[in-house]
Order: C-alpha cells, then structure tokens, then sequence
C-alpha cells in the first residue's frame, strides 16, 4: 500500500513538473508525509477502515486503503476496493438530466408525468426542476419503505419503489413551498433517464460518465445478486470492540446503490475542472440551486451536489450514509483540489477526515474554525461509569423537536436509546455526557437538579436536537383505552399498525417492526417510536376512525380503524 502511494505522488509531481501546473509552494507538499498521520488510528488488520483519494491539479497525489473490507476472510481495504456510496450517487443522476437536458430531450420545468405517466396526479404538479432541488414534497422512500415493514436487510428495488410512489395520494408540502431532501425524487429521475432515453439507468451512466472518465471500477447496482470484485462489506460496532454486519442489500439506484472506488471518484470530482463530461454547459447546470416560492429564497442543494465552503474556501460536495456505509466527496474549484473518503463502519466521519485532508492541504488559504469538529468516538481513557441513580435519572421518554419519541432505558448497567425498532447503547463521557456510537452522535443531558433529568441535546451530524421529557398526563380509564385499541390500516403503505392495551397503558406493534409505547401528550394525542406524532381522528358520531401520523420526514399519512 505505501508503495502504490508514493508512485502516485511521484507522478503527480513529475507532471507537474512538465506542465507547470502547479505552483512552487504545491508542488513542495510531501502528500504522503502530511496525510499519513491523520489515518494512522485507522491502519488496523481487525477492524473496518477507510479508502481516501486525493485529486490536485489533475493528479491523484494521494490514494490510501486502512483497516478491512471484509473482516470475515480478513481482506484489507485498499485503493481499489468498492464502497456503496450512498447518497454521493446523486450528483450522477443530476449530470444524467443536465446531459439530457443539454440535448433537448428533457426540459427541466417540466411535470414528472411527462416522462413518467405512472405517477400519482397530485393537487399541484411535480416538476423535474423541484425533484433535482429537494422541493418536489414528495414522500421519501425509506421512511415510506421503513414504516411498510421492510427490514435493513431486504432486498430493495427500483420495482419496489415504483410500487411504493404509485400508492401515494399527498405531498408532504406543496411543490416549491418548502425543502425537504427526499431520495424519492431522485429515484424518480432515474426512472425519466431510462424513459427518455431508451437505456437502463446504470448503462447510461456507463456509457456517458463512467468510461469517458476511466472510472472502470464504477457502477450503479441494478442487480441484488451481481458479484463486485473486491468491494467492502458494512459493519457497525458494539462499542466494545466487537463488530456485526450492517446489512444492506439495495439494487434501486438514482438516489443510491452506486459502487466506486475513492480513486475513481476522484477522477469524477476532476470532471468539475476540465469539464470533460457534459462541457462548462453542464457543470454550471449541476450548480444551479433550487428557488423556493413565497419569497423564500434558494438552498444551497444544486443537482445532486451541495455548494457552500469550508473555511471561507468555496466547496461542491455531497455526503453518504447507508448501513455502516459513510461517504463524502468534496472539490474545491478554487485550488483544484478533490477529496473522496469511503468507510464500512458508521463510527468513522469521512467528512471529519476529509476537513483534516483540507487544512492540512490548503493551510493558510483558510479562516479560522468557526464550528467545532464533529463527534469523534471516545478512546477507552475518555469514557466514565456513572451511578445507577443517574443512569436512572436520565431514562425516560422524550420528544424531539423533530416529532420523534426517544426511549432511553437502562439495560446491562448502560444507558441505551430507542427509536423504532434499533436500539442503540450510549457510552458515557461523563454523568451528563454520551456518545452514540452506532451513529456517531453525540447525547447531551441537561443538569437542572430535578429528580428526573427533564431535556436533553442530541447532537447528530453537527447539528442539535433538543428532547424535552414528556410528563405524565392523567391515567385513562378502561373505556377509553378500549376506544382507541385496535388494528389500523394504511393503504399507501399497504400495512397494519395494531394499538393494543397492556398494563392499563397503550402501545403500538407492527408484524415486522416490533412494539413502541404510546406517550399520552394531549387528548387523542400520543407519540411513539413507531409512527412518531399520531393524532386520532373521531367521525360525526363521535367515534374513533383513523389516525394521521406524522415523522420527521413523512407528513398526514392515514391509518384507518379496521371496523371489527
């Protein structure tokens, strides 16, 4: 592996050398010297790791392997390994419109139902502009997929999804009122890929991005059981050391299911330099943002890619994540400079790394920090064991800002959270302080005194969500309980959520999801792990119908009563 590094830099530099296409200073960077130590903690022959590539000036001046692609047969990662890339598939999907567009075979401010006659006729229209820009409303899949029954490890496809969309008969919001990312649409764009032009989605790509750009160990997965030659397997970890299969088992693609090295990824990222693929045409096409109505101004979300910057450096980039799968892939127009980062294990922050990459890279050409580092997960001299009674203090139920229930139980002397149907155990920082492994997240309890803790911070991604304990309301009597217990069917989803009583209190069980309590927070009003904020809904005479869930990313969706 450290061979194969140095020939890359040696390379790098030797055109540079001919080209003059760098400057003095860049070409001065001992890439392997600097980058080395950032992934040192990784280098392991027991443990899943990372793949990174590093593209500058045209030149892969860095490309790495660290840690195990399969931990069953002990096969490390290196540069040539193949990662599901998750989401960072979706700026494919958005160069596969632009080029169709660019040619006159798709015009972007179109309704999806031009292409795509299947899809529901909703109140307003779906553009193929509002899918590309996350301002479509329409439902996202996995949450639909997810609250159906389907498991992490069921097969997933594109047949699958159009089944799904088919059913829906409302939007989350209407059509360029709102943001809100959903790999729905992006599914839906490889479906109008393969309408317009006459191809499977993954042979298009091929033919026009893939083998143009040399990325010969890429393609997008439309098949459960193709083999791919050396590619990594997801993992997550139990925080002890132990490690267990992230099973995943996708072949619906436009929004996800691309398999790629770091390497070729970074020729990809290179493409946003010489504009190889689809000309400047199509490059600045893939930049442009989405516009909201109302005044409301543009987001920082182009076609499939993320335009913002790190440090005062401006940055085109997109992020992944499915089962233990991370991913980022990140170019700095500026300074030429491409970053991929590949991991099996969710504990691993790609985008952590590639801002070490970054800094260590473009120095002084960035402003000072601004923003704390993302979570890292603790090392064995960092964790504390707190007292049962704070354990105890700390369990509960609480609502987060975004709808959702958490549980947090004790279980085998740790804290552990639940919401659905994965619970995930914390490791303590301090009496107050958790990290989530599992997710790479942060747990922040607050302190007030009270016998009881009563908020609490979840710090995922960067970004805080506050919980706020849900206090007991007035216990229900029989009767009451026996008005809302029963069987409740969705027809989008084409499933049952049964409300059942145990112990003079109610709770929600799905066939393959498992059981969620019900927190009582207002009248006919309860939260749980399951379907989130669910609002019963009475008829003219008085009785119980149906309820509306609404979760984090799902809004309004009706379960009627099943009438005995």
């Amino acid at each position: 592996m450290k061979q194969r590094t140095s020939l890359c830099a040696a390379s790098a530099f030797l055109a540079a050398t001919l080209c003059g296409s760098v400057n003095a200073a860049e070409m001065t960077i001992d890439y392997e010297a600097v980058l080395e130590p950032i992934f040192e903690s990784l280098d392991s022959v027991d443990a899943p790791g990372v793949s990174v590539a590093v593209i500058r000036n045209g030149n892969i001046v860095f490309a790495q392997g660290y840690g195990v692609a399969n931990l069953e047969y002990g096969v490390q990662i290196d540069p040539d390994t193949a990662f599901h890339v998750a989401s960072v598939s979706k700026q494919f999907t958005g160069m596969a419109i632009t080029l169709l567009a660019l040619e006159g075979k798709v015009d972007i401010g179109a309704d999806v139902r031009t292409y795509l006659p299947w899809v529901p006729v909703f109140k307003t229209p779906i553009t193929i502009r509002q899918l590309l820009h996350h301002n479509s409303g329409i439902r996202n899949q996995w949450d639909l997929l997810a609250l159906a029954g389907w498991m992490p490890g069921d097969g997933v496809t594109q047949q699958h999804v159009r089944s799904m969309i088919s059913r829906q008969t409302a939007l989350d919001f209407t059509p360029g009122s709102d943001y809100a990312y959903s790999n729905t649409g992006y599914s839906l764009l490889a479906d109008v890929v393969e309408a317009v032009s006459g191809q499977s989605f993954p042979a298009y790509l091929q033919e026009k991005v893939f083998a143009p750009l040399e990325m010969t160990r890429s393609h997008f997965h439309g098949d459960l059981g193709a083999v791919i030659k050396n590619r990594a397997y997801s993992y997550t970890s139990s925080g002890s050391g132990e490690f267990r299969r992230a099973l995943l088992n996708y072949s619906t693609y436009g929004a996800t299911s691309l398999f790629a090295t770091a390497s070729d990824l970074a020729l990809w990222l290179d493409n946003f330099r010489h504009c190889k693929v689809g000309g400047c045409d199509a490059i600045e096409g893939m930049q442009q943002l989405g516009e909201l109505q109302n005044d409301s101004g543009f987001s920082n979300y182009g076609r499939g890619i993320m335009t913002g910057d790190y440090r005062g450096v401006k940055l085109i980039s997109h992020d992944g994540r499915d089962a233990g799968f991370r991913s980022t892939a990140r170019w700095f127009p500026e300074s030429e400079l491409g970053i991929v980062v590949l991991t099996n294990l969710p504990s691993i922050e790609p985008g952590q790394l590639a801002d070490q990459i970054a800094t260590a890279i473009l120095g002084d050409k960035l402003e000072a920090m601004n923003n704390p580092a993302l979570a890292a997960p603790p090392t064995a001299a960092e964790t504390f064991t707190p007292e049962r009674s704070v354990l105890d203090r700390h369990s509960g139920n609480y609502v987060l800002s975004n709808g959702q229930l958490l549980e947090v139980s004790v279980q085998d002397g740790s804290l552990v959270a639940k919401s659905g149907p994965q619970v995930a155990p914390m490791v303590a920082l301090s009496n107050d302080d958790f990290f989530i492994t599992a997710f790479g997240a942060t747990m922040e309890f607050g302190s007030e005194g009270a016998d009881k803790t009563q908020r609490l911070t979840l710090i995922f991604a960067g970004t805080p969500i506050l919980g706020s304990r849900v206090s007991d309301t007035a216990p229900m009597d029989d009767a009451e309980l026996q008005e809302l217990a029963g069987n409740y069917y969705c027809d989008e989803l084409s499933t049952v959520y049964s409300v059942q009583i145990a112990d003079g209190t109610l709770s929600l069980s799905h066939l393959q999801r498992g059981t969620s309590v019900m927190v009582n927070v207002a009248s006919d009003r309860f939260v749980s792990a399951l379907l989130g904020d669910m609002q019963f809904r009475r008829d003219e005479l008085g009785r119980i119908h149906a309820l509306t869930a609404n979760t984090a990313r799902l809004k309004g969706l009706e379960f009627v009563k099943i009438r005995e």
